[in-house]
């Protein structure tokens, strides 16, 4: 397990042959490849979709309508490298990028950042596990939901196109069998 920005960085430096559970963004075509269906990933071919959300003191004044957030004064944290920093820095709005979950939520109870945005299986596992009901509510609805992908390196793929589509076969396959 690595941070995700470091494992971005692996993957573009071909020094990690793929990353498990990465959505998809077109700046990481660059140095990664997904399977495909025309100019985008195909959800067909995906691990899970994972929906992120707001996190928030349970004290707090912040409003998230699913369109917009109010009331903030601060940044919002979520991890470096996530698609979620990008998401919201195009949406106009200050993050604070962090190496992981628990720097996020303790700068949120320390009064640094108004919120977290993060995945809704991590957020609510911290809380639960970290004894958080009650100091840190949850936002409805969920910022966005994403399909979710095994990411192989671009030169692995290149190097193994018909094993890197068995791949993605085999978890479509198992998804469909497994999921439901």
């Amino acid at each position: 397990r690595y941070p995700g920005g470091r494992l971005l960085a692996l993957s573009a430096e071909d020094a990690i042959d793929g990353v498990v559970m990465l959505s998809f963004t077109r700046d990481r075509l660059a140095f990664s490849a997904y399977p495909m269906k025309g100019d985008a990933a195909d959800p067909d071919f995906q691990i899970a979709s994972l929906s992120y959300a707001f996190y928030v003191r349970a004290d707090s004044d912040i409003t998230w309508n699913g369109m917009e957030i109010t009331g903030l004064t601060k940044p919002i944290g979520a991890n470096f490298g996530w698609s979620i920093v990008g998401d919201l820095k195009k949406d106009g709005l200050t993050v604070e990028p962090a190496k992981d979950t628990a720097n996020n939520f303790n700068k949120l109870l320390g009064g640094r950042i108004d919120a977290v945005a993060t995945h809704v299986t991590i957020g609510d596992a911290y809380l639960a596990h970290n004894g958080l009901a009650g100091k840190v509510k949850r936002l409805e609805p969920p910022i966005s939901t994403k399909p979710y992908y095994l990411v192989i390196s671009r030169s692995w793929h290149d190097q193994h196109p018909d094993a890197a589509q068995c791949l993605w076969q085999s978890i479509a396959d198992q998804r469909r069998q497994d999921m439901p």
